[in-house]
């Protein structure tokens, strides 16, 4: 079974020759500590590794581009997702759970 490194080895393709292990392994556990803070559980439910992986790429392609919302030069415009895609957003509201008020 393939770890979760080795995963995002495999998005990042030719890509993860420029990253550190080390490095990697940070943004995998930033990930996991978002996930975990955004569905209030203690651990991670099995289903729920599956989007460690991808949320530690978004991270990755933001690297140095913090706080950017736009920018333009000679015609060429790129814009940045605030927050994780869709498609992320929905897998970790699938796991949420809901909050108790006392």
């Amino acid at each position: 079974m393939e770890t979760l490194l080795e995963k995002l080895k495999t998005l990042l393709g030719e890509r993860a020759a420029g990253y550190t292990d080390e490095y990697l392994r940070l943004l995998l556990g930033e990930a996991e500590m978002e996930a975990l803070a955004y569905t209030r559980r203690e651990s991670l439910p099995s289903g729920l590794e599956a989007v460690i992986p991808r949320m530690a790429l978004v991270m990755v392609n933001r690297t140095g581009a913090e706080g950017v919302s736009s920018q333009g030069f000679s015609g060429v415009s790129e814009s940045y997702l605030d927050g994780y895609p869709a498609e992320i957003q929905a897998i970790l509201r699938r796991y949420r759970k809901i909050g108790v008020m006392g």
